[in-house]
């Protein structure tokens, strides 16, 4: 049994020093792609950001509704909760009142409106017969003026979400690579990290293999699969945080847990 957990410790360390050439392989190839894919598109995120930019501060002059007033939007935002508002305001003609239930209408009104301190929204409701009765192209204008800040806002938002985003799974050392390196190490960090004695591990790793309840995938070796089961288990942590121990997605890490579970009710029944 002893001879068989060193096989499979050997195994371990043979596949993480092949992991580990082609990890070096990829990141090569990885960095001369990532190059040449910079030049590509350094200046048309420029040219982007600069027309971003531009955009939202055209657009903030709208009213004066800019990312300050809308982090004070609430989450009520309902017909009933404007009309409560406006009702609260004293000293409002007929007229203001009418023509602002009319924008009420439209969610995106009843939304900015919320967003707006008090001095702003009684300045906006006495403005409404003012704009109303004027020539029927500025409100045409206005609108459009609006619409065009949430276009450039949601535009701004994916550019910093998709062509910003920082990588996650930055670890020098892959889930492979960390669990080796624990079956290598003292039985003390086995235990304390996987709530599992070193041979206790290798022997129950080496039973579900050879009785064909788990296999190796692609990526990820019995051990590693067992490992983040027992780790999730063990500190009752969320797979968000065994997918940065393991340096795998979350997809990944709770298609290995369930596989794990499903088996392991195999062999208690």
């Amino acid at each position: 049994m002893r001879k068989r957990g060193y096989e499979i410790v050997i195994r371990v360390r043979v596949g993480c020093e092949e992991k580990q050439r082609e990890k070096r392989e990829t990141q090569t190839h990885e960095i001369r792609m990532r190059h040449i894919e910079h030049n590509k598109w350094n200046k048309w995120n420029s040219c982007y950001l600069a027309w971003a930019k531009a955009s939202l501060a055209k657009a903030e002059g709208y009213g004066d509704r800019n990312v300050e007033a809308t982090s004070r939007v609430t989450s009520d935002c309902s017909l009933t909760k404007c009309v409560i508002v406006l009702d609260e305001m004293e000293d409002i003609p007929h007229d203001a009142y009418g023509k602002t239930l009319e924008k009420f209408m439209n969610p995106d009104w009843r939304e900015v409106f919320i967003a707006m301190s008090v001095e702003r929204k009684r300045g906006w409701v006495l403005t409404r017969i003012d704009i109303d009765e004027s020539d029927d192209s500025t409100s045409d204008a206005s609108d459009d003026e609006f619409a065009e800040f949430l276009f450039n806002s949601m535009l701004y938002n994916y550019h910093q979400k998709y062509f910003n985003k920082a990588k996650v799974l930055t670890s020098s050392l892959t889930g492979r690579e960390f669990v080796a390196e624990v079956l290598n190490g003292s039985g003390t960090s086995c235990f304390d990290l996987f709530r599992m004695k070193k041979e206790c591990f290798i022997n129950f790793c080496n039973e579900l293999r050879e009785k064909n309840y788990l296999c190796d995938s692609r990526d990820v070796f019995v051990e590693e699969k067992v490992a983040t089961f027992l780790f999730i288990i063990g500190h009752n942590v969320r797979h968000r945080v065994a997918s940065i121990r393991f340096q795998h997605s979350t997809e990944t890490i709770s298609r290995n847990f369930k596989e794990v579970l499903r088996e392991y009710k195999k062999v208690i029944s």
